[in-house]
């Protein structure tokens, strides 16, 4: 993938200026679809708008909230904890620095870049009750969901309308309290654990912390904030574990080559354990209206992506088929998505580090799938496509392995390595009356050639003059495609 210099470097994030609308609408609710990613500039004007949308989805609630008045899942989007027994709501876009009192310094959009203002990037307003761990109108008892524990309390998606390439995700505020005369404070906080399936990479760490407050713990797949009921009831410090370097913020990016969505399981980590042997409660019951608190843990999440890393198409499989002994190999490939795509080009490598453009292929425009015949393949090790977009933004495929088998008639070449300006010595079977040879080197290019009687079919002995060959690979070649290998050195 190309990616510009630090200087250069533009981001995609979520702005007001092109999401008014979701922004003034309130939750609470389950889903929030097709806001803007726009363009920054980073000059602190307006952004341009970009290529990109995200939506948010609550895909799976395990967990739901009755008995409350209106039934509510667990997790919502703009919700919050509220003074009586009724949950509050709030816009479903707000900006970062709506909770958790975050700094600027704590966030970056792409690892190259540091800080991103909490006044002007939005995010997606969360929020996950703790209601149903409660023992509200005998609906939780207290054995099930004790204070100190760790429940899942859903699934929530990120969809990209396009394919990207490391996303960097941004959490704010996590980390919550309740705080009644009849248990005092206890803590909780959201906990993300990265799906198994989603936004995978060939790496061993699938996440990792870009930047974050001292709370905000990226370990494996889980993210979290690490203050504890212990941290809250330290003498020597009033820290609550859900404001500035206290709460869980910071940014994360999820190493993969391309995806159009990402999941997240949703935890609640309770942090507060028996008291006096006694289990405490998330809230206060029913029956203490005067007292009654919609409890939970108020939070938000976005999104920024390098410019660079928005990828005109996703693949979904490549792969090389041999030929069946005729030197040939068949490379196959699928998309999942071409948005602005233009074009696909085909490029085969000697050692898989220096590649050589070999045919292009149109884009569809939509999910397909393509073939490209290689007659030759047998010269080459490996192949990968340039995905192009109609701007010229471009990205790579990984690297695939070509195995294209021959039934040579090629016997035996020597010496291997032969010297520069020497003879090299092969033997080969031959099908026709006169049989020609090319000398071709690791970018495909004929170097030169020679033609021979061949009156019989019987394996007969050739020497070919290397003379004007340079050290390095070169590929003997015949005019069937076969070829056989072999290095000239000084």
């Amino acid at each position: 993938m190309v990616v510009p210099s630090v200087l250069m470097a533009q981001y995609v994030a979520i702005y007001p200026d092109n999401n008014a609308v979701p922004a003034l609408t309130l939750g609470p609710a389950n889903d929030v679809s097709n806001i803007d990613m726009t363009l920054s500039n980073m000059t602190g004007s307006s952004p341009t708008v970009g290529p990109l949308s995200i939506s948010a989805e609550y895909t799976s609630n395990p967990i739901t909230v009755s008995g409350i008045g209106a039934d509510h899942q667990a997790l919502m989007f703009g919700g919050e904890s509220n003074s009586t027994k009724e949950l509050g709501t709030r816009n479903v876009l707000v900006r970062y620095s709506d909770v958790g009192a975050p700094e600027a310094t704590f966030y970056k959009p792409i690892p190259s870049l540091d800080d991103m203002d909490p006044d002007v990037h939005y995010a997606f307003e969360q929020y996950a009750s703790v209601e149903a761990f409660s023992d509200f109108d005998g609906n939780a008892p207290l054995a099930a969901y004790p204070t100190f524990g760790s429940y899942k309390m859903g699934e929530i998606t990120y969809t990209f309308s396009r394919a990207v390439a490391n996303p960097v995700l941004h959490l704010t505020g996590l980390g919550g309290r309740f705080t009644s005369s009849e248990y005092g404070t206890i803590i909780f906080s959201v906990r993300y654990r990265l799906k198994s399936d989603n936004g995978r990479s060939s790496s061993n760490g699938t996440l990792q912390r870009i930047d974050g407050t001292t709370r905000f713990i990226v370990d494996g797949d889980d993210i979290y904030n690490d203050f504890s009921q212990m941290d809250f009831e330290d003498p020597n410090s009033n820290a609550e574990g859900a404001e500035g370097d206290d709460a869980g913020t910071g940014s994360v990016v999820v190493l993969c080559d391309a995806v159009t969505s990402v999941t997240f399981e949703v935890f609640m980590d309770g942090k507060t354990p028996e008291v006096d042997g006694v289990s405490v409660n998330w809230t206060t019951v029913a029956g203490d209206d005067a007292n009654q608190r919609y409890t939970g843990d108020r939070f938000n999440s976005s999104w920024s992506i390098l410019e660079a890393a928005i990828l005109p198409i996703s693949l979904s499989s490549f792969l090389a088929v041999d030929g069946d002994g005729d030197c040939s190999s068949r490379l196959n490939w699928s998309t999942e998505s071409e948005v602005n795509a233009s074009h696909m080009e085909v490029e085969l490598s000697v050692d898989g580090r220096d590649f050589n453009y070999l045919s292009s292929v149109g884009a569809k425009g939509r999910k397909a799938d393509y073939s490209y015949f290689v007659p030759n393949a047998s010269k080459y090790s490996f192949a990968r496509l340039k995905l192009l977009d109609l701007d010229g933004t471009f990205s790579y495929s990984n690297i695939i392995s070509i195995n294209a088998s021959c039934d040579s008639r090629f016997e035996t070449l020597y010496p291997n390595p032969a010297k520069v300006d020497r003879l090299v010595h092969f033997v080969y079977r031959p099908s026709q009356s006169s049989t020609r040879f090319e000398i071709h080197n690791i970018h495909g290019q004929k170097i030169k050639e020679a033609s021979f009687d061949t009156p019989t079919d019987l394996p007969q002995k050739f020497d070919l003059s290397l003379d004007g060959l340079e050290p390095g690979v070169y590929f003997l070649v015949s005019a069937g495609g076969e070829a056989q290998r072999f290095m000239v050195m000084e």
